[in-house]
């Protein structure tokens, strides 16, 4: 019976062991879990993160477009304007030639209509001039609403740039945290 009681005695040990060991790697895997569970959730809340980046960004670029679109309209609208204002100075140039050449003619028989041509040539000479000036200053103009126009682009690529690189990092982030699911 002793050896049968040594046995016994031995198998209870093995089995206290194998229970020790169990109750261990149950403890490591809980602990293992838990380290898991508290990767996931920061991995999730980077990943709430950059959504939360990356739609400031969209809003961002969305504002940006919208006054790029509203400066380009107004850009428009300036350059209308001017140009209209030149075809009523070119307008207002040619009746006063038209009106200078009638009276050139009717000088011939009229002394008196020298002074009303050296007034319409005044005038046309001031014409000419202020045309010159709103030439020089709607080129002026259109050369600095190009380089805004311009400026407005090379933001709109800037980020748009961003936002996909916000994405990838974003696809990133999801491809580590579903692989440590």
């Amino acid at each position: 019976m002793s050896s049968s009681s040594e046995n016994l005695a031995r198998e209870n040990q093995i089995l206290k062991s194998i229970k020790t060991n169990l109750e261990n790697e149950i403890l490591l895997a809980v602990n293992k879990e838990k380290l898991l569970q508290n990767n996931l959730e920061a991995a999730l809340n980077d990943k709430n993160d950059l959504k939360e980046k990356l739609a400031a960004c969209k809003k961002q670029l969305s504002e940006v477009e919208e006054q790029s679109r509203e400066n380009e309209r107004k850009f428009k609208e300036e350059i209308f304007t001017m140009r209209k204002q030149l075809l009523d100075l070119q307008n207002d140039l040619k009746a006063t030639e038209e009106e200078k050449k009638e009276l050139r003619r009717k000088l011939d028989s009229k002394q008196s209509f020298e002074e009303k041509a050296d007034l319409l040539e005044k005038r046309k000479n001031q014409l000419e001039r202020e045309l010159a000036q709103k030439q020089s200053e709607y080129d002026s103009r259109l050369e600095e609403l190009h380089d805004q126009l311009q400026m407005m682009k090379k933001l709109n690529i800037e980020f748009k740039q961003k936002i996909t690189d916000l994405e990838n990092e974003l696809e990133t982030h999801i491809t580590t945290i579903e692989g440590v699911r």
